[in-house]
């Protein structure tokens, strides 16, 4: 009885061996695989493919202390080129260095980055919670002569777009060396403003250094063309005082007038609402109501009014 329980346990004790190294047998292959199909994926230029492979070949057991799989993993990112993300798989790959070899290879890579490109860092001085995110925008202030650095700011500007603004979380940000206008988007900048110090900041210079810039809750911006500045809430915006509407052409608040012939749709009077002979929008003109007819339009065209007074879409001249 004993005997026959000693073969089961040492069976036993074998089949777990072999499963377990079975196993181990099974993810070193996708580890190889991934890292050479990237290694030819670059030789071939297909750096979005490669840096999917790498990208697969860095999450095996093996490949997470990978240093050459994470350093090639950043070649492709500054072919491709993204140099945010480049930076940020160097910065990964230096704590797997383990000679002078490895090291030369990434100093050269981020060498080459720094001739390129620079970093500017927004610290907030606010609650980063209540900004949310950051409408800013940047434009170089002349075109990019270098094919890369030209790539990248295009990759950057349609990232930007598409997560719709900066999250405030003190990281640097890497754009190609170079002037730019930095500023932030209405109506954001009518409550906050890029400071260097005490003075507001609208334009910098992407170098060698790290720009260093602070969100302080003081205004860097103000309505403009006759428009005043209204607060709904905790949300400010521009709008046209009562009795005037925006003219998009002129970009200037004119004063209105409906038509002589009002339509009547529904019970309700409706009129065309004139800023120096261009139709501005239609108006609702609230009846039963103890308020003028008004047409209050924000500087991107769109009606900000107050809850008893009807304005439709902006009609075209």
């Amino acid at each position: 009885m004993q005997h026959h329980f000693g073969l089961r346990f040492w069976f036993a004790c074998v089949m777990a061996g072999v499963l377990f190294w079975s196993g181990q047998a099974q993810a070193e292959p996708d580890f190889v695989r991934f890292y050479e199909r990237g290694k030819l994926r670059m030789r071939q230029r297909l750096f979005f493919d490669a840096i999917k492979d790498f990208n697969v070949a860095i999450r095996t057991e093996k490949g997470s202390q990978h240093f050459a799989a994470h350093y090639h993993l950043a070649r492709a990112y500054y072919w491709l080129p993204d140099i945010q993300k480049a930076v940020q798989m160097l910065e990964r790959a230096k704590g797997l260095i383990k000679n002078s070899r490895q090291r030369a290879a990434l100093d050269g890579l981020m060498r080459k980055i720094k001739d390129y490109y620079g970093a500017f860092k927004i610290s907030p001085e606010v609650d980063p919670e209540e900004v949310g995110k950051l409408q800013l925008q940047i434009k170089p202030k002349s075109p990019f002569s270098n094919a890369h650095k030209r790539r990248y700011y295009n990759l950057f500007s349609k990232r930007l777009k598409r997560q719709g603004g900066f999250a405030l979380n003190s990281k640097e940000i890497f754009l190609p060396k170079g002037d730019y206008e930095i500023t932030i988007k209405k109506n954001q900048c009518l409550k906050y403003g890029l400071f260097e110090g005490s003075k507001v900041v609208t334009e910098g210079t992407i170098g060698d250094a790290p720009m260093q810039l602070s969100l302080k809750e003081k205004p860097s911006c103000q309505c403009t063309g006759g428009q005043k500045l209204y607060k709904e809430k905790a949300r400010l915006y521009c709008a046209c005082k009562v009795g005037s509407a925006w003219d998009e052409k002129a970009q200037i608040c004119k004063l209105v007038r409906a038509n002589n012939v009002p339509w009547i749709i529904g019970g309700t009077v409706i009129g065309l609402a004139v800023a120096g002979g261009v139709v501005a929008t239609v108006v609702i003109l609230a009846t039963g109501s103890n308020t003028n007819p008004v047409a209050l339009v924000n500087v991107s065209g769109k009606p900000n009014t107050p809850t008893n007074t009807g304005i439709t879409e902006t009609a075209q001249k």
